[in-house]
């Protein structure tokens, strides 16, 4: 079955011209992967502080305000408030690197002057393209199109990619262990 180059997407179009893009991208996803040994191992570190399940599951944190959130860093909730600030962090950051992209785009219907509802469905349009961007980017294709261009210097984040890979895995055993012994 042949396929119809209009059902591709090209990754090219993720990826700005030069090493920097690349570096961005590949960067922000091993930002985004610390998500879950960060995770697994601030339950596990939770877990053990706390002695068991039931107060752990008693003792959970609120976030109703910013002094709160301090203080849950400094608890033992501390790395599971320190993973879900990353990944919201690295969503954040790839949504801001990814609005540059969204500039080379106009709607055909744009219309220059003064007119604030057209402006607004612009830039709103513009927002949204940049989460698809942003999407877009975390795939396989533009994250190896991002290694291709680097060569031999995406070697560290190949390397920083399998090391959470693993660590996520051999950390969401040990969580796992960690609550059997204790339960």
């Amino acid at each position: 079955m042949a396929v119809d180059s209009l059902d591709q997407i090209d990754p090219g179009l993720a990826l700005r011209e030069g090493l920097g893009d690349p570096k961005i991208v590949l960067g922000l996803w091993c930002l985004r992967k610390a998500f879950f040994p960060l995770l697994w191992l601030g339950l596990a570190v939770a877990v053990l502080a706390l002695g068991d399940l039931e107060t752990l599951d008693s003792s959970m944190p609120s976030f109703d305000n910013p002094g709160e959130l301090l203080s849950n860093l400094l608890s033992p909730f501390g790395l599971i408030v320190l993973a879900f600030g990353v990944r919201i962090g690295a969503n954040l950051l790839g949504l801001a690197v990814s609005f540059p992209l969204t500039l080379r785009t106009r709607p055909s219907d744009y219309k220059t002057g003064w007119n604030v509802t057209a402006w607004l469905r612009v830039w709103w349009d513009r927002w949204r393209l940049a989460g698809a961007y942003r999407s877009l980017r975390w795939t396989w294709a533009v994250r190896n199109l991002a290694r291709q261009r680097l060569g031999d210097s995406a070697k560290p984040f190949r390397i920083c990619e399998l090391v959470l890979r693993w660590a996520s895995v051999l950390l969401t055993l040990s969580f796992f262990v960690i609550v059997i012994a204790i339960g």
